[in-house]
C-alpha cells in the first residue's frame, strides 16, 4: 500500500511568477481547510472520498504478498476465486500450466470450492457479490488437468473433467509465460476496487485516521508557508506592497 499527498514539482515551487505562486498557495491553503472537514466530519462517503481523490496518490492491491498484507490493514478478509483462466510455459519438451486465480473480497455470497467460468464471474460482478483485488494470483495446474483426444485430431485440455480448450490453440512460447484465455469484460473489475463503498469505507476507517490527517494538513500548511514566503520575496524585488496581506495569510495559516 503507497499512499502520498499530491504535490508539485519543487521546480514549479520556485517559479518567478507571483500568479503562478499565488494559485498553488491557494490550492494548498484549500488543501488544509478540506482535510481539516474531514477530521470528525459528517460528510457522506462521496463527499468524503471525493477530498481523498483530490489530494492524494493511492495504491493498492499492486501484487499478490501486497494484495494479502494491504487486506490485513484494511480488515479484509480475502478469497482466492478459482477460474479457468490459464496461462502457460512451454518448452521444447511440453507445456507446462498455471492457473490464473483472483483475489476477491466477498460482498455477497462466492463458493470459493467452485471453479467459475467467464460468464459465471460477470453475472458475480452483475450481482456485486464480489470485489476483484488483485487478478494474476498463479497457482500450478492440478493431476486433473488431462489432454483428452477431440474429434479434430487433437486434443482437448480439461481440469475436473471441464472442458477448457483445445490444445490446437496452445502456441509456442519458448519458455514465456502466456495468456489462454482471456476475460473480455476487464473493465467491470478495474474500476470496482475504488468506486467499491466496502473499501472506501474501510480505508476512511482504517487508513485516513485523525493522526494521519493532522500530519498531512502540516505538510500542505508548510507547503503553504514556503510559497508566501516566495511571494513576499518577489513582491519585494517588484516594489509591490504585500507585506500585510502576506502576513494576514500566514497567520491565518499557523491558527489552522
Amino acid at each position: 500500500m503507497q499512499i502520498g499527498l499530491v504535490d508539485y514539482e519543487p521546480a514549479e515551487l520556485f517559479s518567478d511568477d507571483i500568479k503562478e505562486l499565488e494559485e498553488l498557495y491557494v490550492f494548498y491553503k484549500e488543501a488544509c481547510e478540506d482535510l481539516k472537514s474531514l477530521i470528525n466530519s459528517d460528510l457522506d462517503i462521496n463527499e468524503y472520498w471525493d477530498i481523498i481523490d483530490r489530494y492524494y496518490n493511492i495504491e493498492l492491491f499492486e501484487s499478490e504478498n501486497d494484495t494479502i498484507m494491504d487486506c490485513h490493514k484494511l480488515g479484509i478478509k480475502p478469497k482466492r476465486l478459482l477460474t479457468d483462466f490459464i496461462l502457460y510455459e512451454k518448452d521444447t519438451q511440453a507445456p507446462k500450466f498455471y492457473f490464473e486465480d483472483w483475489i476477491i473480497m466477498e460482498t455477497g455470497k462466492v463458493d470459493t470450492r467452485k471453479i467459475y467460468s467467464e460468464d459465471e464471474i460477470d453475472n458475480l460482478l452483475d450481482e456485486e457479490q464480489m470485489v476483484v483485488l488483485y487478478p494474476f494470483a498463479y497457482r500450478p495446474a492440478s493431476k486433473r488437468l488431462q489432454h483428452v483426444p477431440n474429434d479434430n485430431s487433437s486434443y482437448d485440455l480439461t481440469c475436473n473433467g471441464k472442458f477448457v480448450i483445445d490444445e490446437s490453440e496452445l502456441d509456442v512460447t519458448y519458455g514465456k509465460l502466456e495468456n489462454i484465455t482471456y476475460y473480455k469484460n476487464w473493465l467491470k473489475t478495474q474500476f470496482s476496487i475504488f468506486n467499491s463503498r466496502e473499501i472506501q469505507s474501510k480505508m476512511r476507517n482504517n487508513i485516513f485516521t485523525k493522526e494521519k490527517l493532522e500530519q498531512d494538513i502540516a505538510s500542505y500548511r508548510f507547503r503553504a508557508l514556503q510559497v508566501l514566503k516566495l511571494i513576499r520575496n518577489l513582491a519585494q524585488k517588484s516594489n509591490l506592497n504585500l507585506d500585510n496581506a502576506i502576513k494576514e495569510e500566514r497567520v491565518a495559516l499557523i491558527k489552522k
